[in-house]
């Protein structure tokens, strides 16, 4: 059974994390567009200075202008797509540094110094400054040694060696280390479907065939046809081009963002046990994407996890425009998976994963623009719940389904009466509630005395 806990925060954190990817997505986009638009100016000034009488005469220089523009497209394309890997780095690993408590991490780092040959017994795991000890093997490792195999048991009135704000940052860096200029490049050139973004770009320029649009010019100037005529007769080129580069930049970097948190995730090692599979619930959800919305894949389960998933690919976004994401699902704390009043409060009647509430609740009212909260529940849902409850910044409850954790249909949203509404938002706030707490028990009682327990030590 996997941990319920942490697992279910990260999902909300993961799923509010993906209103932003996506907003990021839809700027890199349009800067990309911003790129075409440029050159396109560039272009109709150029046809613009033909002269009619001699339409040849700058006949290569558009020819040249048209080459380019699949040059600069790339180009914009890879510093976004530069920008979308650091950014998905970063919050990744925000979202799991403020998610996980400081003894979960430091049992994710004693794994990794499990498989350095620095194994850490059972002695150390029980100490009450167990992340501090982490946290001096991490800053000492390199000229400092501690045997292991002895109990640590320091007086109480020995003065700690680090603060927690500098434990937090030691057990950050050790187990998420930024990544270096490769491994952003090696995200940043990966094939999605068979294929590189840079190979769909060039694929695009048969959208718009430089021999031919100058062919188009200069037929157009010899018959007679106006400044603005000729370039009418290119834009519905260049618009095609324009709207697939548009598609391509804006998939690519929803793929690297969730790509750098994929590879973050796996940075827990063996506390990692799976994935559940997201997909943004709105008028544009594609069908079969709604259906595979909260599938879950354990990693011990023999099924490969894009089968497990019904993904198109190995990695999401899997299509055009695709806004699905992966979150996160931990090992088993021991103390968690062995109480059943605290696991009840994260999971449905079916045992599924349920995101937080609390956590898409609190982002919703602290964090989100009127922008943000459209993206995450879709424009209609956003516009039809105004209506029906007459708010016109209605709280995140007011969307959500108990049942699920996931947004309400829009049908369901229509038959509610006032009162089943009222009473499904009471039994959200309840529910989000009951999370609080359990995470303040877990977080304060839990972790802390047994570090081992979440399988540390086998």
């Amino acid at each position: 059974m996997p941990n319920r806990y942490f697992s279910s925060r990260l999902a909300a954190h993961t799923g509010t994390r993906q209103v932003h990817a996506v907003e990021l997505a839809d700027r890199a986009a349009n800067a990309v567009e911003r790129t075409i638009a440029g050159l396109w100016r560039q272009i109709t000034g150029a046809v613009k200075s033909l002269s009619v009488a001699n339409p040849f005469q700058k006949r290569d220089a558009i020819v040249d202008l048209l080459k380019a523009v699949p040059y600069h497209t790339a180009w914009a394309t890879y510093y976004q797509l530069q920008r979308s890997a650091n950014w998905g780095h970063k919050t990744a690993v925000k979202g799991l540094t403020a998610t996980l408590p400081r003894n979960y991490l430091a049992a994710v780092a004693a794994r990794r110094f499990h498989r350095l040959g620095r194994p850490v017994t059972e002695a150390v795991e029980l100490q009450e400054d167990f992340a501090g000890i982490i946290a001096m093997m991490i800053k000492m490792g390199q000229g400092f040694s501690i045997d292991l195999n002895v109990p640590y048991s320091p007086e109480p009135w020995a003065p700690r060696l680090f603060s927690h704000d500098e434990i937090d940052q030691l057990l950050k860096d050790f187990i998420f280390p930024p990544p270096s200029a490769a491994e952003v490049s090696q995200v940043v050139f990966a094939p999605s479907a068979g294929m590189t973004w840079t190979e769909r770009l060039a694929r695009l320029s048969r959208l718009a065939p430089p021999e031919q649009m100058g062919a188009v010019v200069v037929s157009g100037m010899a018959a007679g046809k106006s400044y603005t005529e000729v370039t009418e007769d290119l834009l519905p080129l260049m618009d095609n081009y324009r709207a697939s580069a548009r598609r391509v930049s804006r998939t690519e970097c929803l793929r690297v963002t969730n790509a750098m948190q994929h590879a973050a995730h796996e940075e827990l090692g063996d506390m990692l046990a799976g994935y559940q599979i997201h997909a943004v619930l709105d008028e544009h959800t594609r069908p079969k994407h709604r259906h595979r919305n909260g599938k879950t894949w354990m990693k011990d389960s023999g099924i490969p996890m894009r089968v497990a998933l019904e993904m198109e690919d190995d990695v999401v976004p899997d299509s055009f425009n695709c806004r699905c994401f992966l979150s996160p699902i931990l090992t088993p704390a021991g103390h968690i998976v062995n109480d059943p009043a605290l696991s009840k409060t994260f999971t449905d009647s079916k045992d599924d994963l349920i995101p937080d509430p609390a956590g898409y609740s609190a982002w919703w009212e602290d964090q989100a623009s009127a922008r943000r909260k459209r993206l995450a529940v879709g424009t209609r849902r956003y516009s039809l719940v105004q209506d029906l409850t007459g708010d016109d910044n209605p709280p995140w409850e007011a969307f959500s389904d108990p049942k699920t954790g996931g947004l309400m249909p829009m049908d369901r949203l229509k038959a509610e009466s006032e009162d089943q509404r009222l009473r499904r938002q009471i039994r959200l706030t309840k529910m989000a509630d009951e999370r609080r707490k359990a995470i303040e028990q877990i977080s304060t009682f839990g972790l802390a005395a047994q570090p081992h327990a979440m399988g540390v030590r086998r």
